[in-house]
């Protein structure tokens, strides 16, 4: 990755506040994975499954209001499912960069880890910004409520 785009990304303040959010939600969901294991005597494969939707859905809160500014509600549920469907590709193309990394190319898994992270944090963001929580242009809302525009113009040509 060339050194000169990795600079400009991590000058770039969402992808900055994208990072952030993710390392706050992971911290959150390391306390509570050992809290609710070691305190609550939970089951750690319940417990992670648990923690791991809490994540999934502080971290679509925080990246949608906060990283990236959206406050239109009227789509919210479009966008969880595709803020869903980046974690599930990143938990598929994670482990396949964890098996090339440390099984093929010999690191260790610890900075494999981190190597995966930094290309699939890249990956997400992009995806969240371009596709998940891309705003609408006025245009387009304008095409979407048409429609209503007609039928209230309609309404008030009859009275």
């Amino acid at each position: 990755m060339p050194k000169v785009f990795l600079i400009k990304l991590f000058k770039n303040e969402a992808f900055v506040k994208y990072a952030l959010t993710g390392a706050f939600v992971s911290l959150g969901e390391l306390f509570l994975l050992y809290h609710l294991v070691e305190g609550g005597r939970w089951y750690y494969i319940w417990a992670s499954t648990l923690v791991f939707f809490l994540g999934l859905l502080i971290s679509f809160f925080l990246r949608k209001l906060i990283v990236f500014k959206n406050h239109d509600w009227s789509r919210w549920r479009r966008q969880i499912l595709f803020y869903s469907l980046v974690w599930l590709i990143d938990l598929v193309l994670n482990a396949g960069f964890m098996f090339v990394l440390v099984d093929l190319i010999k690191i260790t898994y610890l900075p494999s880890q981190i190597i995966s992270n930094l290309f699939l944090g890249i990956f997400g963001f992009a995806f969240n910004k371009l596709v998940t929580f891309k705003s609408l242009k006025i245009t387009q809302v304008a095409s979407q409520h048409h429609h209503l525009l007609e039928e209230i113009e309609g309404q008030i040509l009859k009275k």
